[in-house]
């Protein structure tokens, strides 16, 4: 596993736990990603508590790269 990658799970795991403390299932702060020059997630702060769903936003405004970060799919471009 890359260092990358290694950093990436253990701010995931931090996240969650945080979250669960919180009583949220989501709890994002200042993820940040871009896709070259189109930037996906732009300092997106997110807490989301369990049994809601997503916000209906518009197409092309980060919402699976969101739950792809979430779940560690993508690595943000830079960690909270």
């Amino acid at each position: 596993m890359t260092e990358l990658a290694e950093s990436w799970l253990r701010s995931m795991r931090l996240m969650t736990r945080r979250a669960d403390e919180r009583g949220y299932a989501v709890d994002v702060d200042n993820i940040v990603k871009s896709f070259g020059t189109q930037k996906a997630l732009d300092g997106l702060t997110l807490r989301v508590k369990p049994a809601r769903s997503m916000p209906p936003w518009p197409n092309g405004s980060g919402k699976t790269t969101l739950i792809r970060a979430i779940v560690g799919l993508v690595a943000p471009d830079r960690e909270p």
